[in-house]
């Protein structure tokens, strides 16, 4: 389903039509921001099969950290020269980083480039950093780029942001039903209804408890396939 076909299933569940300009074309007056909140909820309690990606980064000389948006967590990242192995860095969590090798300012101003061998992920500190940095990941590394490298980034992401009437993401195509169970959650967290929070929970943890069951069990096919081709 798309996004507008998500907003009219979730004005006719709650009867909210206060949400919506009107019921014709159900344009958005505040219901994407539930329907929105409802697919990260959910992104956190069952990562998607499209959610696991490998991005890439190329360095240039002199450069202390890359950013990316819409990611949900780094599992790894790994530095790939032309006719090299490539190489793991360490992580290193964001204090110590700051304390041995200092911040992202100090990092920036200093003469040391060499190999990138280690990485922290770091927030955006500088005043003048507009919206869309701010929301996205920021990873440094310790030492500057001495030439250009590229990093590759193990990573899970947020589903894709629905954001046009168009739009469509894996929750909204595989399971309409339980995204517009979470936007109306996050309906009742606005009204503070403990109850109907709670209500809602119990119905997406069922359901989320059977499609993570179901995706085990494509998984474990997937590989007996895989095991059977050699």
């Amino acid at each position: 389903m798309t996004l507008v076909e998500i907003r009219e299933r979730l004005i006719i569940a709650t009867g909210r039509t206060d949400l919506v300009v009107d019921t014709t074309n159900y344009a958005d007056d505040g219901a994407d921001w539930y329907i929105q909140a409802g697919q990260r909820f959910l992104d956190d309690e069952l990562p998607t099969p499209k959610s696991l990606a490998e991005v890439e980064k190329t360095t240039s000389v002199g450069d202390a950290s890359v950013s990316f948006p819409n990611i949900r967590a780094i599992e790894t990242v790994r530095l790939q020269e032309s006719g090299e192995q490539p190489s793991f860095l360490d992580r290193v969590p964001l204090r110590e980083f700051y304390n041995r090798f200092g911040d992202l300012t100090y990092l920036q101003n200093q003469a040391e480039q060499d190999k990138p061998t280690r990485y922290a992920l770091g927030i955006h500190r500088d005043g003048s950093a507009s919206a869309t940095e701010l929301s996205e990941r920021l990873i440094v590394f310790h030492p500057r780029a001495d030439k250009e490298y590229t990093l590759v980034i193990t990573t899970a992401y947020f589903s894709t942001p629905l954001e046009q009437d168009s739009d469509e993401s894996w929750w909204s195509l595989q399971y309409p039903e339980v995204l517009v169970l979470a936007a109306r959650r996050a309906i009742e967290i606005d009204h503070r209804n403990r109850q109907g929070v709670q209500e809602f929970e119990r119905q997406i943890q069922k359901r989320v408890q059977q499609i993570d069951s179901n995706l085990v069990q494509e998984d474990s096919f997937n590989k007996g396939q895989m095991n059977n081709a050699w």
